[in-house]
Parts: structure tokens; C-alpha cells; sequence
């Protein structure tokens, strides 16, 4: 900064004299929403910068075309729950004649947004254009929302978007259900580039934005997929990105490679695994003319004085050995596998943790954050709904007699009332006696476990009711835990203050603790659904709700009292042989997947001060699932996933994450369940291995396990050392520009 002219102890430079324009906001959108553009840009921008208000050209969605309107001499007051009750925009009513007479208040209000968009174009190019341009880049490639397929000389304008947009707006605007009927007012390529001179900055970090950071980069000549490639006419674009977000640029990559001495067996079978890939061959089929059209490859065999047969044979048994390390059996482990939301595990490598279950090992489950961000306030209302015809029903009175419900093992729920449900008589008297308490506690713990085992028979038996009573006595439990509930008469009570607050609350709002922490225990029900499946209880399942998640807009660093600690505790109490974690990039999907991969990384440092003799021998699996994904060259472990495996994947996802099923948060990559897209990624990756070793490898294989093979699991084995190590990598891929 000194040395352009900036002394960061005088503070930010005066900004007053700038004009700042918002690029672009959803429509319709309340501009009062904490989730909407005009909101963050009020906060962070005007104030946080310092900027002159009267100098921001803004859009403020509520009052763009909503003048009064006159139509056969009546007169109507507008706003955007008038016009878009549903917030949902005909964009046809620009061109076809309106059927009614409210159709008619829309055709106007249209026809005003565009005039509204064609002034805020005109402003802007009286200013002389954007001087000083930053943004990000989106899954398909958008800036602005000028997604895929824009012109590249178009200007303001209200527009639809494409579902990857969509997808990656889910998280912000409150699920795909919501972003899916929002369209967008956005600043146009044209817009951006009408000014020369323009200094236009894009910024990416992560391995994830290299494939539409490559496209964006050496798309030539400029191209509609890629809207980004509109910068270049701009001699003053610049990209910023981190290492990650830079690793698919073929020229780098290429300067890296030939800069390197010699190459590594884990490079020789990297590009002979892209070659045998691309050219639709077995790497021991692949000839040396094939292998020197390609620079990479060419500067691969420059580099490596062995004989072509004996490379092309190293990679090839490289891959065999990994898929036989896969299919070996693993006894008397103790494992804990933790994932940063409820379903990674399942969704990264459920059939290595299927194919080690038998009676010599013991498993344990640890979810790290609450989740709580994933429950639409629609799938909440739903559970509300169940138990209230649960606590109207013939069961709920009975159990309630039983001290069923009581959140404490000492503390029974006291005597309830008669003025709404008769039919609860008192609750037993409390125990005091330590032999009493421990009773109590191993009870408490059995009617948890009873709440998923009539789930679980539900399911088995297709029995909708049972199924429903199952999750309704988890919910009523909840209820009871969270808002310190006594009565009956309180629990109903409840169910009607959290029906008018979701009814208040607009979607993608930052929900209030009690709401969060209730959302968060549906999240934990479904990880506890999900390993009964599978026979393992609840005391097996850790929801360890690590504070740095609260929802906010930027997410917090993990520390280490808060954070850290809990985990190393659960590592000093269960001493795992075998510990999993996600190894994910920061950038690669949710940011708390890499936050949590850097507080296990820690954990593991204190519990090896605390434990060496133990910490030094445990291995460590590291795995991706449907948010990135290992080159075959980076795992050393390859489980095989068949047909069944297969159905067991799906059945469980959709059975047991019905918060889930109908993809609210979905990946861009991908228009339905998380489950569906981890089946599409682990057959990719047999298909890919089918290719590199050749289909008569399966299809003669005498395991009948590989010849029932159509999808693999890559997963990196690995000592603490090996861990930390690759964990500090994956920081420096983010954070070195």
C-alpha cells in the first residue's frame, strides 16, 4: 500500500468524492431484508467506506415502478406484494396482451422497471462509464448476473437467470424454491466495458473456480459461455486468484511442469491417467506418438529416463494397488468419522463405512456444526404441523405418563394440567438416589433411541403414521429441551408461537437462537436416523454444534476454547485407531467444510501433545464428496460402490434427510438430491478407471466384489504427520495470490 501512494496508519483514504454503483440485486426483494444487495451494499460499502449516499447510484427494488397507477378510472397504490403476490414475474406480459385487470397493473409496473433500467444505464454512462470495477466470478461463470449465454454488449436490465445461479443463490435468498422464482436486475457486460479505461478486478480463491476461471481466462476469441471473456477487451482487467482458483490455466501449469527437474510418480501417473482418459484407451495401450502429441506428456517422458513400458506399468499398478487396498478388510478398529454437516460422511464414502461394520469394530459418529442453515422455515412448519397432531393423538398422553419426554434423567416432567389435555395424568415423582439417577440416564437414553427405532420401523413397514409418530416424539423432546417446557398446555402453546414467527419471517433470514438450535436438532435427528440404519445408537453419535457456525454473513474462524477443544476432547475420550475428516479447499463448496478441516487439524496437534503414543499410530482417511473431488493420481485408496450400494445410498438419503429430498440447498452441479449427484460422481470416477485399466479388468476379475464394481469412493489414507502437512497445503492453495 506505502508503495502505491497509501499509509494504512492514516486510515482508509476519504471516498466522499467517488460515485459508487450497485451492480445488480434480485426482483422482486424487499430492500429492508438482510439478505437483499441493497441491504449488504447500505452497510458494508456506504457506511463501511465512507461513501457520499447522495453519490450512490442504488437499486431499491420496492419503489422501481411502483408510482399509482389509474386503470378505467381507478386508481391503485402499488408495492410488490400488490403487483408479484406470489413474487413470482411474467416476464411474457412485455410482449402478450394482459388477461385481467391485474395483469394489466403488472404490464405497466414491467414496462416501468425497464424505462427504470434503461435510466440507470444512461446515468451511468453520463458518469463516463465504470472507472473502477470489482467483482466475483459464479459457477457458470457470471459476473454481475450476467449469466452464461448473455451478450456481451448488453446493458441494465431485469432478467431471468439460469438454475446454477439459482442454486448458488439458494443458501442466501432461503432455498431453491425462493431463488428459483427471483429474477435479477443486473448492470450488463456492455455496461462494464463502456468505459475504455475501465480497471476491472476479478477475484477467485479455491480449486473449485478453476474450471470457470480457465474458461474465462483462455476462452479466445471472447465467447457467450463465458461471460467473463467480455473483459478482454479491457487492457486494464486484471483476475486475482489464488493458486487453487489458477490450477487448470494450461500455460502455467505447463511453465510449472517444465520447470520442475524431474517428475514425481504421482505426475507420470497424473497425465498418463488424462491421456488414457482422453484418448478413450488403457494406459498400457498408450504409444509413444500419442504420448508426444501432447506437451504435458512429451515433457513427462523428457523428463523420466525409464523405458515407456515400465511408466506406462507404474501408473497402471499404481491404480490396482489402490483399488486392492480398497477392497481389504479392517478389524478391530475403533473409528471416528466426522463430517462438517449431517450428511458428508454418506453422501463422501457410506460404503467404506458399510464394508467395515462387523462385530470387532467400533464406530463413532461426529458432526460438527449444527446445520441449522439447511431447513427451510417451510420443512420446519411441517414438523410443527406433526406434532401437533402427535400431542393431539391416543400415544402422546400414555408417554407422557411415563416421564417419557423428561430432557433431564433425574428431573421428571411435572404434573399436567387439566384444562387442555385431561388425559395426561401427573408424571411420576422424582428419584434422588445416585442408583435412581444412573437408572434414569440409561432410560433417558433408551427413549431417544426409541424415538428412531419407531422411525426405523416405519420406514421398514411403509407406515407413514409410524414413521411420523417416530420424528414427532424426537420433535416434542426438542421442544421441550430448547424452551425449558413443562406442560402439555406450554408445548401447544409453543407450536402456535413458532407457527406466527415462520409466518412472519422471510425467507433466508437469520433466525433467532431458538429457532437455530431447533432447526439444528432436526439436522441431528437425521444423522441419528440415518446410523440406525445401520444398527449403531445414539450414544455413538456426537453433535459437537462448533461455535464459529452462527449463520452470519461472514463466517467466523474457528478457535481454539470454542472450537478446537471439543474436538480434541472427543479424540481423549474415544481413541479412534482410525479417524476420517473432509478434505476440502477452502472455496470448494460450504466454507465451513474447510474451517472444520482446519479445526480437526488442530484438534489432532493438541491430542498428539496429549496423547503421542496413541495419536502417532492412528491412520487418517481424508475424502471429498459432492463439493469437490481427488484426481485419481491424489488418493491412494479406491472402495468399490455397486448396484447395491448404490440403492442403499439412495434409499437411506431419501428416507432418513427429509429435510434434504427435495434439494433446497442443492449444487450447482446438479438439479435434485445430494444423493443422486454422489451416485453420478462415483460412477464418473469407475468410468474413468474403467478406461485407464481397460473393462476386461473388471468384467474377467476373479473377486466377483470388483466385477460387481460401477462406482468407486477415492479416499487418502494418511499418517497425523502426512494430515497436518496436507492440510497446510490446502491453506496455502487459498490464501497465496
Amino acid at each position: 500500500m506505502r508503495a502505491n501512494g497509501l499509509d494504512p496508519s492514516k486510515g482508509k483514504p476519504n471516498m466522499r468524492s467517488l460515485n459508487f454503483i450497485q451492480i445488480d440485486e434480485f426482483y422482486p426483494m424487499d430492500p429492508q431484508q438482510k439478505n437483499s444487495f441493497f441491504h449488504y451494499v447500505q452497510n458494508f460499502y456506504i457506511q463501511g467506506f465512507g461513501l457520499d449516499p447522495a453519490k450512490c447510484h442504488l437499486i431499491d427494488c420496492s419503489s422501481i415502478g411502483m408510482e399509482p397507477v389509474t386503470i378505467d378510472g381507478k386508481t391503485f397504490s402499488l408495492n410488490q406484494k400488490f403487483v408479484w403476490p406470489d413474487d413470482t414475474v411474467d416476464l411474457s406480459l412485455r410482449y402478450r396482451s394482459p388477461k385481467n385487470e391485474h395483469e394489466r397493473i403488472q404490464a405497466i409496473v414491467l414496462s416501468r422497471i425497464d424505462q427504470w433500467c434503461q435510466t440507470y444505464e444512461a446515468n451511468i454512462r453520463k458518469l463516463g462509464g465504470i472507472g473502477f470495477f470489482l467483482g466475483g466470478i459464479g459457477p457458470d461463470g457470471h459476473i454481475g448476473f450476467n449469466v452464461q449465454g448473455s451478450d456481451h454488449f448488453c446493458t441494465t436490465r431485469l432478467c431471468p437467470t439460469n438454475y446454477m445461479t439459482q442454486a448458488a443463490a439458494a443458501n442466501d435468498l432461503g432455498g431453491i424454491e425462493v431463488s428459483r422464482t427471483r429474477l435479477v436486475i443486473t448492470i450488463g457486460l456492455g455496461t462494464i466495458t463502456f468505459n475504455p479505461r475501465c480497471v476491472a478486478i476479478i477475484i477467485a480463491a479455491g480449486e473449485a473456480k478453476a474450471p470457470v476461471v480457465e474458461h474465462a481466462i483462455q476462452c479466445s476469441p471472447p465467447n457467450v459461455d463465458a461471460p467473463a471473456s467480455s473483459l478482454h477487451c479491457l487492457v486494464n482487467a486484471r483476475f486475482y486468484i489464488t493458486q487453487g482458483a489458477a490450477s487448470m490455466l494450461t500455460e502455467r501449469n505447463y511453465a510449472h511442469l517444465c520447470a520442475c527437474p524431474s517428475c514425481s510418480d504421482a505426475q507420470v501417473e497424473y497425465h498418463f491417467v488424462e491421456a488414457a482418459a482422453r484418448l478413450g484407451v488403457r494406459i498400457l495401450d498408450l504409444t509413444r506418438d500419442q504420448l508426444m502429441a501432447d506437451r504435458f506428456t512429451a515433457a513427462v517422458l523428457q523428463r523420466r529416463k525409464e523405458p515407456l513400458e515400465e511408466l506406462k506399468q507404474l501408473a497402471y499398478r499404481s491404480l490396482v494397488s489402490k483399488i486392492e487396498k480398497g477392497v481389504e478388510s479392517i478389524n478391530e478398529a475403533t473409528f471416528l468419522h466426522t463430517e462438517p454437516h449431517h450428511d458428508d460422511i454418506m453422501l463422501g464414502y457410506l460404503p467404506a463405512v458399510v464394508r467395515h461394520l462387523n462385530a470387532t469394530n467400533d464406530h463413532n459418529f461426529a458432526t460438527c456444526t449444527s446445520g441449522f442453515t439447511s431447513v427451510t422455515n417451510g420443512f420446519l412448519a411441517t414438523r410443527v404441523e406433526a406434532a401437533r397432531r402427535f400431542l393431539a393423538g391416543k400415544t402422546f398422553p400414555r408417554l407422557w405418563q411415563e416421564g417419557y419426554f423428561c430432557c433431564e434423567p433425574h428431573v421428571p416432567c411435572p404434573a399436567s394440567p387439566s384444562s387442555v389435555l385431561s388425559s395426561c395424568p401427573p408424571s411420576p415423582a422424582p428419584a434422588t438416589s445416585p442408583a435412581v439417577c444412573a437408572e434414569e440416564a440409561a432410560r433417558l437414553a433408551g427413549t431417544r433411541q426409541t424415538d428412531v427405532w419407531v422411525f426405523l420401523d416405519g420406514v421398514a413397514q411403509k407406515n407413514p403414521l409410524l414413521e411420523e409418530e417416530g420424528l414427532a416424539r424426537r420433535f416434542v423432546r426438542n421442544l421441550i429441551t430448547v424452551y425449558e417446557l413443562h406442560t402439555p398446555e406450554e408445548l401447544l402453546a409453543k407450536l402456535g408461537e413458532i407457527t406466527r414467527y415462520l409466518e412472519a419471517a422471510y425467507p433466508g433470514m437469520k433466525d433467532v437462537a431458538e429457532i437455530q438450535r431447533l432447526k439444528g436438532m432436526c439436522r441431528e435427528w437425521e444423522a441419528d436416523c440415518l446410523w440406525g440404519y445401520f444398527g449403531w445408537s445414539c450414544d455413538h453419535i456426537h453433535h459437537l454444534r462448533l461455535g464459529f457456525y452462527q449463520g452470519n454473513i461472514f463466517t467466523e474462524e474457528p478457535t481454539v476454547k470454542r472450537d478446537v477443544e471439543p474436538i480434541s476432547q472427543l479424540l481423549e475420550q474415544i481413541k479412534p485407531t482410525h479417524l476420517t475428516c473432509a478434505l476440502d479447499p477452502e472455496g470448494s463448496g460450504p466454507d465451513t467444510h474447510y474451517k472444520v478441516l482446519q479445526a480437526v487439524s488442530s484438534a489432532l496437534g493438541l491430542y498428539q501433545q496429549r496423547c503421542p503414543a496413541v495419536a502417532d499410530k492412528m491412520r487418517i482417511w481424508g475424502y471429498r464428496n459432492v463439493w469437490f473431488r481427488f484426481h485419481p493420481s491424489e488418493a491412494n485408496c479406491f472402495v468399490p460402490v455397486s448396484m447395491t450400494m448404490f440403492s442403499v445410498l439412495h434409499d437411506s438419503f431419501m428416507n432418513t434427510f427429509a429435510s434434504q429430498k427435495n434439494a433446497s440447498f442443492p449444487s450447482y452441479m446438479l438439479d435434485g438430491p445430494f444423493c443422486d449427484l454422489a451416485q453420478s460422481i462415483q460412477a464418473e470416477q469407475y468410468r474413468k478407471l474403467k478406461i485407464c485399466l481397460g473393462a476386461d479388468w473388471f468384467q474377467q476379475h476373479p473377486n466377483p466384489e470388483i466385477r460387481a464394481t460401477r462406482g468407486f469412493i477415492f479416499l487418502t489414507e494418511m499418517s497425523i504427520q502426512e494430515f497436518a502437512s496436507r492440510a497446510r497445503i490446502l491453506r496455502s492453495l487459498t490464501q497465496n495470490i
